[in-house]
C-alpha cells in the first residue's frame, strides 16, 4: 500500500513538473511571437495559477507544527 502511495506521488509531480515546463514554453513562444506581430500573450504561468505557494515565515510554520503536535516550547512555559 505505502508503495503505491509513493508511486502517486512520484507520478503527480513528474506531471507538474512537464505541465510547467511544457506551459513555460507556450509562455515564451507566445511572448516572442507577441512582440514580433502584436496581440495577446498568456500573462501567468500555470504553476503559478496552479501550484499553491506558501507565504508563511519559518516561525510561522515552526510554530503550526510544534502546536498540531501538541508540543509545549521552552519560551511557552513561564
Amino acid at each position: 500500500m505505502i508503495e503505491h502511495v509513493i508511486s502517486e506521488f512520484r507520478h503527480e509531480a513528474e506531471e507538474k513538473r512537464y505541465r510547467t515546463y511544457v506551459t513555460d514554453a507556450l509562455m515564451a513562444l507566445t511572448d516572442s511571437a507577441s512582440k514580433m506581430f502584436g496581440g495577446k500573450h498568456m500573462s501567468k504561468r500555470w504553476a503559478d495559477k496552479y501550484i499553491p505557494k506558501d507565504t508563511r515565515t519559518a516561525d510561522e510554520i515552526a510554530m503550526e507544527v510544534i502546536q498540531n503536535a501538541g508540543l509545549i516550547t521552552k519560551w511557552q512555559v513561564k
